[in-house]
């Protein structure tokens, strides 16, 4: 009983020092356990010790301890060999369809446009102990698709041909990421040249914003959000409203589209009847939203003297 309260403050002090989220609820679930083990509630154990003659030990020691006992917990080296084997398997498949580990981290073809386009922007560090590192056009190394420097974007987008539509957009985005998965296998720390990582938030905005043109460009767009729904890391909801936007102008837009279409058999009368109700819907719910008229002509297809006529309809 002694020794789980030892460790049950070693976790307490783990989940009373750290700031992050995940670390708080796992220490927290860490303690439940713990006090069970030694016949009490967390509450109980906690005034436990309270009322306990404290340990002599710094704080940075108390904490050191605690952070040794939860990663080195069951469930944590558990949690690790589970990572592990997965690992494995995915060295396994990358072997049989690269042949090597040498062939897995070789530069495709995209990457060798890409690394020849920037490579005028490469800026190397030439102290002795940064031996390889370097920046990309002062773009920082922490720096994300909201500091890219245009230089840096104008080279990655002229470097290799760009997707002229959301699905081509979509399957370039997920090569990319499979090339990069097998690469982890091989190397926990694997990190993409900054070229990469460039041309990757490219692709990202046009998935974000790029008007879709068919069901497959909309398809897309929806593997799209998945993805971003299902990574380890949690998306930011900043970008939401601007995704959101564009895949309602793609349904107004295709809309308005299979509405001409189906009204293209009968009386004219009725068939201009829907097409002008559904695209002025469409028109009024964009121009809310703040759009400006050539942008909501160019997504539904329309012409803007159409839009500016709505607009002053109010």
């Amino acid at each position: 009983m002694s020794s789980d309260l030892s460790t049950f403050a070693k976790v307490r002090a783990l989940h009373d020092s750290t700031t992050n989220a995940g670390e708080k609820t796992s220490a927290a679930a860490r303690m439940t356990v713990l006090a069970r083990k030694a016949g009490m509630t967390i509450e109980e154990a906690m005034s436990k010790l309270d009322a306990a003659e404290p340990t002599p030990r710094t704080g940075a020691q108390a904490a050191a301890d605690a952070f040794n006992e939860f990663f080195n917990s069951p469930e944590m080296r558990a949690q690790r060999a589970e990572r592990e084997q997965e690992r494995a398997k995915r060295r396994t498949a990358a072997l049989a369809e690269y042949d090597s580990e040498d062939a897995v981290f070789a530069d495709t073809e995209r990457e060798s446009g890409l690394r020849a386009a920037c490579s005028p922007l490469l800026i190397w560090d030439t102290r002795p102990e940064w031996k390889g590192s370097y920046t990309l056009g002062n773009w920082s190394d922490h720096g994300g698709p909201d500091t890219l420097p245009a230089a840096v974007r104008e080279a990655v987008t002229n470097g290799w041909p760009m997707p002229e539509t959301v699905a081509a957009a979509w399957v370039e985005y997920t090569a990319a990421e499979a090339i990069e998965d097998a690469r982890y296998a091989f190397d926990e720390n694997y990190t993409p040249h900054r070229w990469v990582e460039a041309r990757a938030y490219v692709l990202e905005d046009m998935l974000d914003t790029h008007p879709a043109d068919s069901l497959n460009d909309l398809r897309a767009r929806m593997s799209w959000f998945e993805y971003l729904s299902r990574k380890e890391v949690q998306w930011t909801h900043k970008n939401d409203l601007l995704r959101f936007a564009t895949l309602r102008a793609d349904i107004e837009r295709m809309g308005v589209r299979l509405l001409e279409q189906d009204g293209a058999g009968v009386q004219s009368g009725h068939s201009d009847r829907l097409t002008r109700t559904e695209r002025h819907a469409a028109i009024r719910q964009l121009l809310s939203e703040g759009l400006s008229d050539r942008g909501i002509a160019r997504r539904l297809g329309i012409s803007p003297t159409t839009v500016g006529a709505v607009r002053r309809q109010g």
